[in-house]
């Protein structure tokens, strides 16, 4: 990543991005800068080469349309409890997940809070947000696999329930360690296998969703335009399809 992408510059420009009106492919409308990415082919050879041979990418042929993923419901099943110290979860075949919160009164730095997000009835995945200082960690477990998997943000499960994409951590606009792109996991009986980090160079993802049971729509942003100070509704974005092998 080129030296513009240094660590100071980013900090200062964290608040400009992160706190621009929200934009989503299912909800966007009115004086957006979105374009149909036919002429901006850099983005797509990046998008190329980074996804390797897991996945085909093209540019979208449609606009804006609805997700077709999987939901997670935030009902809290019998089996999770939540309590003082953190939250619990009780498998029938007697295995116990816990995830302990810390908050030591001299340091918050060294802070540590769950928050239960939801279960996804298709794969009995159930998800956790850990919350450390000036950080967010986006965890999965389930009863099948009884291992706990970080993902780098928020998960979009498709609709039949086999495979998982969430872009990019938040922490790409501070440090060159966390890089921006997103990634691509299989689910297999509860258990989650990475197929791809994406890892990009001059571009960001804004959002993104299962279009189908294989597809998912990707918008990107070029990192120089946050760089300048760009909120992301000022930014010219760019729709790609990438679709798992």
């Amino acid at each position: 990543m080129s030296n513009l992408l240094s660590v100071f510059p980013r900090v200062i420009l964290l608040a400009v991005t992160l706190l621009s009106p929200p934009h989503t492919l299912t909800g966007a409308s009115g004086g957006t800068n979105f374009e149909k990415p036919t002429a901006d082919t850099s983005a797509l050879a990046e998008l190329w080469q980074a996804v390797g041979t897991v996945a085909t990418v093209a540019p979208a042929k449609s606009g804006l349309v609805a997700f077709q993923q999987a939901s997670f419901t935030s009902k809290l099943p019998s089996n999770v409890s939540i309590g003082n110290h953190g939250i619990s979860i009780a498998w029938p075949n007697k295995q116990r997940v816990v995830f302990r919160d810390f908050n030591p009164p001299l340091d918050e730095s060294k802070m540590v809070n769950h928050s239960y997000r939801g279960m996804n009835v298709l794969t009995g995945l159930v998800w956790i947000t850990r919350q450390r200082y000036e950080d967010l960690e986006q965890l999965l477990t389930s009863q099948a696999s009884g291992r706990v998997f970080e993902v780098a943000n928020e998960p979009s499960i498709n609709r039949s329930g086999t495979l998982l994409f969430a872009k990019q951590n938040e922490c790409f606009v501070m440090t060159d360690e966390c890089p921006p792109g997103f990634q691509l996991w299989r689910i297999n009986k509860g258990a989650l296998k990475l197929l791809k980090e994406v890892r990009l160079q001059n571009y960001f993802v804004v959002s993104g969703g299962w279009i189908s049971a294989t597809t998912v729509r990707v918008e990107t942003a070029s990192l120089q335009d946050m760089m300048n100070g760009k909120r992301t509704a000022d930014m010219k974005r760019q729709l790609f399809d990438v679709t798992v092998r």
